[in-house]
């Protein structure tokens, strides 16, 4: 199970952007909350400048990719779960910690703080 999420910058509204895109900023706008341009045909140019065209690699101000490779589901914390190694089909019965969804919850917090400081939507992929 995947949470994937993003957040978009604001270098396009602020004009914090360089160069300037390939294509007119009439013909861009934010789809789905992404960037992204309203022709068909104009992708690729605009996909290469979106790149580098400011602080943000891809104009995202945060973005998480979590995947939860060990769980069918996020168990309650505290609670005797059982856990499947994908790789070795062993099966083992244990309580889980808090500690082992920082990896998840970490990235997940900042992504929404990103979305607070910059008024951007969090977008789940």
């Amino acid at each position: 199970m995947g949470l994937d999420a993003f957040v978009r910058c604001r270098c396009w509204e602020d004009g914090t952007y360089h160069p300037p895109p390939p294509i007119p900023a009439e013909r861009i706008g934010v789809v789905d909350g992404s960037l992204e341009p309203l022709v068909d045909g104009e992708w690729r140019d605009f996909d290469r400048w979106k790149r580098t065209a400011c602080a943000h690699p891809d104009m995202d101000a945060a973005c998480v990719l979590a995947e939860l490779t060990y769980f069918d589901a996020l168990p309650d914390v505290g609670t005797e779960t059982v856990l499947l190694d994908e790789g070795s089909g062993e099966v083992e019965t244990r309580l889980v910690s808090p500690a082992e969804f920082a990896y998840v919850v970490e990235p997940l917090r900042r992504v929404c703080q990103v979305s607070v400081e910059t008024g951007n939507p969090v977008v789940w992929c």
